[in-house]
């Protein structure tokens, strides 16, 4: 029958709208399908399809200074690939955001380093209604002084490393987590996809530990890329947004203004990320090009003594990895 009120129409309707949904979420995370969406950001990828899809690739440089002055730098010792994938209905929005980054062996004396962070956001206007993430990141001690850096990356020393992989459910007033260290996978040519199915595979089989973190805020907090997807689109001077992170509370303070070298197109972000618990704080440098999601650069300095930026680069090959952004 073509009528539009038949019960067995609008079932297939429904079935089919459950379809399209099912494989929209797993086109945006692949692996899921063989662990039956049993990750938040399955559940909540699962629910809609995307219709703004951008992204792109970053060439990392390193340098390492000693009261900052520079004594080793290099660049192109590993690459980054950021997407963001968006769908816009009535007031209810849906973002995707993906950020992953590695170093390459070869040009970083065999250094082994690698991260991937995973977020979905739903959204009614202005506000949250839901949000998950998913990501790993080099377990490497935070001790670690200037000189053992400079020979980690003149390549004297070598370290075989676990990955932290934590998976994050925010909820209103709060955030459900889990918590498992994994061995860390190779990140190999083909991409970033296998490396983080790998990590997929590990942590549904890990004994990871469970917390749920209770905050003041009766809104549902927002993610970390979720907070620098929205300072970087901010038109905004100066603003500050706060984000909770593995549990932590953090604030990001930016302020924002038209680059002088750059041209008016191009705007440079100065931030700074506290820590709510330790009261330690991060700078960073982002550039942005006028009408565009994605950073055309970023710096920062996970050590006093250690700068990584990241360059977006044309030639950097991204179609290994674009179908795990898709």
């Amino acid at each position: 029958s073509g009528c539009n009120l038949c019960p067995m129409n609008h079932s297939r309707r429904t079935l089919l709208k459950r379809i399209s949904k099912t494989i929209a979420g797993a086109a945006l995370f692949p692996a899921a399908r063989a662990l039956d969406f049993g990750l938040a950001i399955d559940k909540l990828s699962g629910v809609s399809g995307w219709t703004r899809a951008r992204e792109c690739a970053y060439r990392a440089d390193v340098v390492v200074t000693v009261f900052g002055v520079p004594i080793f730098s290099r660049r192109g010792v590993g690459r980054a690939v950021a997407s963001v994938r968006e769908r816009v209905s009535d007031d209810q929005t849906a973002v995707a955001l993906w950020f992953a980054g590695g170093s390459d062996p070869q040009r970083a004396h065999g250094l082994r380093y690698a991260g991937s962070t995973q977020e979905i956001g739903l959204k009614n206007r202005a506000e949250l209604t839901a949000a998950a993430s998913f990501g790993f990141l080099t377990a490497s001690s935070s001790e670690e002084t200037i000189e053992q850096a400079r020979r980690r990356v003149a390549g004297f020393e070598h370290e075989q490393h676990s990955v932290v992989v934590v998976e994050e459910e925010h909820r209103a007033g709060g955030v459900r987590l889990r918590r498992a260290l994994v061995p860390a996978p190779e990140l190999r040519p083909s991409g970033f996809r296998p490396m983080i199915r790998e990590v997929r595979s590990m942590f549904a089989s890990a004994q990871a530990s469970r917390r749920d973190v209770a905050l003041p805020a009766p809104g549902v907090p927002a993610t970390f890329l979720y907070s620098m997807f929205a300072a970087g689109r901010s038109s905004e001077r100066k603003s500050t947004h706060e984000y909770v992170h593995a549990g932590k509370r953090y604030q990001l303070a930016y302020e924002r203004a038209p680059d002088p070298h750059a041209g008016a197109a191009v705007w440079r972000i100065n931030g700074r990320i506290h820590d709510g618990e330790t009261r330690g704080a991060t700078s960073f440098r982002m550039w942005t090009e006028a009408g565009s999601d994605l950073p055309l650069r970023i710096e920062f300095s996970p050590r006093s003594y250690l700068r990584i930026s990241l360059e977006a680069d044309p030639e950097m090959n991204t179609a290994a990895d674009s179908e795990e952004a898709a």
